[in-house]
């Protein structure tokens, strides 16, 4: 806000220029939050694809009984110290 106020007082309250400004301002907005909500989906396909892989190593794990009892174990172990 600040870079509008001392435009506006450069320019003796143009108003046309003002609008302009506010419209450039507006686009550099728009154009930071599509940054933002791009890095936000990046990290989010990064979680999910960790849970899915997370997901096949589960299941190729519980069909294994002594692997899963060895797992849930450890599991259980690691809550308890938290």
């Amino acid at each position: 806000m600040g870079l509008f106020y001392s435009v506006l007082i450069r320019s003796g309250g143009d108003e046309v220029t003002f609008v302009l400004l506010v419209f450039m301002g507006s686009e550099y907005s728009m154009q930071l939050n599509a940054s933002r909500i791009k890095v936000l989906q990046a990290q989010d396909d990064v979680v999910n694809s960790m849970k899915d892989v997370a997901g096949k190593d589960l299941l190729n794990v519980s069909q294994h009984h002594h692997r899963y009892k060895h797992l849930l174990k450890d599991l259980i172990v690691q809550v308890i110290i938290e």
